[in-house]
């Protein structure tokens, strides 16, 4: 076991984590600057664990400098895994601006990049202001498939911040993801808060891509394409250029169930094509009040498809609770914390964590037929 105890201790941390079936304990104090260092490898059995005794919202490691990738776990570039990785507790911080179009015509910059390897988990973790990806995941050695979609799993994290428009009116290179997949590769994504992304979930549509969505929480800010037109929070593209991405093959399964989605900036949830399998959209909770976009109006609705296979139903339009709350000290450190219920979900806003929500249920209970008390 390796222990951070102090932001001194770059190069420690660094072999850390390259040492296979390692567990790395970082202090919840520790700010530890890792700029100028890309492509930092994961090895095998790698835990990254942060202490949030001292400081709840995890320890800081942050970069100034934007390395395309800065933790790296496999890579399909040399044909290596890292499965049974783990990375908790902690806030993984990119350089991008607050301001979005700083990012215009720049470098992508990704926090994690998860390349074929098995058993990975990122959770209860704070990821924000990268140019591409918090967390980006790909299977060029074709190890993940709907049979074990579930084995890179990112839960109960707040992601957000990351943002790179395609320009000022348009029309460039565009990334900035909460949660990417790609090249044939599944991921489990779920009990996540994200707020402040280009798209919170996408997929850029390769054989055998897909991902399953579940009892996340969308936020209503971010969605900058350009100052003009903002886009789509959950996508999977066409893999057809010659429409921009917007037709052609879009494989394979998309499952997205139970989430709220409280963006309004652009359109809920797009199918740029036609998967081979479908997109499941059912359950989810859209602030909308339109479900479908129109071929002229409404310009932003809770779905729209460019071809076929979006499949929804039981999805609740046009509800809002964001505003009806309730309040009880979760945490037990003396302090109230609000409590919503979305109508899919139910959350809380942790004093401890610094204001950001945290996900407590399943659960169709609205706020007023919810009592809360203190049961110690």
């Amino acid at each position: 076991m390796f222990s951070i105890t102090s932001g001194d201790q770059r190069d420690l941390f660094v072999q850390a984590i390259d040492t296979p079936d390692a567990v790395v304990r970082v202090a919840g104090n520790v700010d530890l600057n890792l700029t100028g260092l890309e492509s930092l490898p994961l090895a095998p059995g790698v835990q990254i664990l942060g202490d949030r005794s001292l400081r709840r919202q995890g320890p800081r490691l942050f970069t100034t400098s934007f390395p395309h990738i800065l933790f790296r776990v496999g890579n399909d570039g040399d044909g290596t895994h890292s499965d049974n990785v783990r990375i908790s507790g902690i806030r993984l911080q990119g350089a991008e601006s607050d301001d979005p179009f700083s990012a215009v015509g720049t470098d992508d910059s990704d926090g994690i990049r998860v390349d074929s390897s098995l058993n990975v988990e990122i959770d209860h973790s704070e990821i924000d202001h990268w140019r591409r990806s918090a967390v980006n995941v790909q299977d060029g050695q074709n190890r993940i498939g709907l049979p074990n979609a579930g084995t890179v799993w990112v839960h109960d994290n707040y992601i957000h911040h990351n943002q790179h428009p395609t320009g000022t009116v348009c029309c460039g290179h565009g990334a900035g993801y909460g949660v990417a997949t790609s090249h044939g590769v599944y991921a489990l994504v779920e009990r996540n808060v994200f707020d402040v992304n280009r798209h919170a979930i996408t997929g850029d549509g390769s054989a055998g891509d897909g991902y399953l969505a579940y009892r996340n929480l969308i936020l209503g800010a971010g969605g900058d394409n350009s100052r003009v037109w903002r886009t789509h929070e959950i996508d999977m593209h066409g893999r057809n250029s010659s429409c921009s991405y917007e037709c052609g093959s879009a494989d394979e399964y998309m499952d997205v169930e139970y989430n709220t989605v409280w963006y309004t900036n652009g359109t809920g949830v797009k199918l740029r094509g036609t998967p081979s399998i479908g997109m499941t959209v059912s359950h989810n909770v859209f602030q909308y009040s339109h479900l479908w976009v129109g071929s002229i109006l409404p310009l932003h609705a809770a779905l729209d498809q460019t071809e076929t296979g979006l499949h929804q139903s039981a999805n609740i339009l046009g509800s809002y609770t964001g505003g009806q709350r309730k309040y009880c000290d979760f945490e037990g450190d003396g302090v109230e914390d609000a409590f919503i219920a979305t109508g899919v979900t139910w959350w809380y806003q942790s004093s401890a964590l610094g204001g950001r929500w945290a996900y407590l249920n399943q659960s169709t209970a609205r706020v007023a037929d919810v009592t809360l008390g203190d049961v110690r």
